[in-house]
């Protein structure tokens, strides 16, 4: 905590000087990884800095509370070694390389606009699980994917297969909310993927933003985060 706040042998570190993201393990030995994460989150100067949950911690009330309070991505880890390695790595390539933070001016001249361009669009955690449909070879293929996150203009997940870029591909999703499982639709286009092994981290860009008229149930859940914050 004094890392992050630049508080006691950090001071001369300057809180003006924002980390990339954080990862955090609930199981902390002398304080509560939730606390920790209510600190960050609640604090005008670091509540915009991702933090991603890297836990043993499967237990429903964990990860709720985890998304109730504002975390980016909540993963429980792996009991196998190298595959540990490869999730710390995969978050780490997609949170400093990949993903767009607003700045504040940015943020400040859009707010109060409606819908912001695609671009801009801040990125939120998503619980579940895809059935993502696509054309191969003239047939209609379908895998099961798992959900990482997601924002109005696209959606990052992991696959057993690769999918090549520029494929248009269909998603019907199944996520975890405040309400229970959910399901709504969208219809998008591979642009990014990376071979992790036995695993495949996708992100697709949505054709059309995710809107209340079309998908309901996930444009409520996105807004509901994103006002948390």
């Amino acid at each position: 905590m004094e890392f992050v706040f630049s508080t006691g042998a950090y001071a001369e570190k300057g809180i003006g000087n924002k980390l990339k993201v954080i990862l955090l393990d609930l199981k902390l030995p002398k304080v509560d990884g939730l606390d920790v994460l209510r600190k960050i989150k609640s604090d005008e100067r670091t509540k915009a800095t991702p933090i991603v949950v890297l836990t043993s911690s499967a237990e429903d009330r964990d990860i709720v509370e985890s998304y109730a309070l504002g975390v980016n991505s909540y993963i429980v880890k792996t009991a196998n070694f190298d595959k540990f390695l490869d999730a710390v790595s995969e978050i780490g390539l997609y949170w400093l390389l990949f993903n767009k933070p607003l700045s504040k001016s940015t943020t400040d001249e859009r707010r109060g606009q409606g819908t912001m361009d695609r671009c801009w669009h801040k990125r939120v955690s998503l619980t579940g699980s895809g059935i993502l449909k696509f054309e191969k070879n003239g047939n209609i293929q379908s895998i099961q994917t798992i959900l990482c996150n997601i924002s109005l203009g696209g959606i990052g997940l992991y696959a057993d297969v690769p999918i090549e870029i520029d494929t248009n591909v269909s998603i019907t999703i199944n996520f975890m909310s405040a309400g229970g499982i959910k399901t709504d639709s969208v219809e998008g286009c591979v642009v990014y993927y990376k071979d992790m092994g036995n695993i495949y981290f996708m992100g697709i860009q949505f054709n059309e933003e995710i809107n209340p008229e079309n998908q309901p149930s996930l444009y409520e859940h996105i807004q509901k985060i994103l006002n948390m914050g």
